[in-house]
């Protein structure tokens, strides 16, 4: 759904010539977390993808590790894992709900498990309450592919609010868009130095001499950053998520 209201929104940022990440992103993930996130920092990326390639990276994941993932997903949720040389070991899906099943979770992890991924499909939560029991035993993070779950809640609680990491996808089918786009929620801020340089070069933007081409390059990253085109698509859809969530789920 893109709103009226988007059209000189965009235009805005247009004639401002600010169309890269700048104030609109910032505004944009400043108003993301207030509504969706119960503390956690929301980091605006450049699909759904890259969030849950940079919540892959955060999680500490490298070559070898294994993770638990579902069977049912977009080829997105794991197509990272052979970016990283993570090997992924699917769980079935319950029948009623289509989402993880957990007692094949429970089956499947092991010594070598350092995450699980649920996807929350068709917007309907998982059984967080049991994964993140098995995730607390067994010491390992949880990343929600909330890409069909914004605006879901479970006991109360907005998804986003819930896990070390959650990702959501603002690409050009959801109900909240940006043309492209997706946000990655992270519950610990102690990560998010880190995030934003991999979100862009690997570059400490926040150290950056101003006027100079100079960098501190700390390690790998990517390009992985919004615009503030997508930012302004963003905000205005967001103004109006209520409104939306309602129409469609009426």
């Amino acid at each position: 759904h893109v709103p009226a209201s988007a059209i000189p929104a965009v235009t805005e940022v247009l004639q401002s010539r600010w169309i890269g990440q700048g104030p609109r992103v910032t505004q944009f993930e400043n108003e993301f977390e207030e509504k969706f996130t119960g503390g956690g920092k929301a980091l605006a990326v450049g699909s759904g993808t890259d969030a849950l390639h940079l919540a892959y990276i955060l999680a500490g994941l490298k070559e070898g590790d294994e993770v638990i993932t579902p069977v049912f997903t977009c080829t997105a949720t794991t197509i990272p894992f052979l970016y990283m040389g993570v090997t992924f070991r699917f769980a079935d899906v319950d029948p009623l709900t289509l989402n993880i099943n957990v007692n094949h979770v429970r089956q499947l992890v092991n010594e070598k498990t350092k995450a699980i991924v649920c996807v929350h499909y068709g917007g309907l939560p998982c059984d967080m309450a049991e994964l993140q029991a098995i995730a607390d035993e067994h010491n390992i993070p949880i990343v929600e592919d909330a890409a069909h779950a914004l605006g879901a809640t479970y006991r109360g609680k907005p998804i986003g609010s819930l896990s070390d990491f959650t990702m959501f996808s603002f690409q050009a089918i959801k109900h909240l868009t940006t043309g492209d786009g997706g946000m990655l929620v992270v519950n610990d801020r102690s990560l998010v130095p880190k995030a934003e340089r991999i979100r862009w070069f690997g570059i400490d933007r926040s150290n950056k001499q101003k006027g100079t081409w100079e960098n501190d390059i700390w390690e790998v990253g990517y390009k992985y950053q919004m615009t503030d085109i997508g930012a302004a698509m963003g905000l205005a859809a967001l103004h109006e998520f209520d409104q939306t969530l309602a129409h469609r789920q009426g």
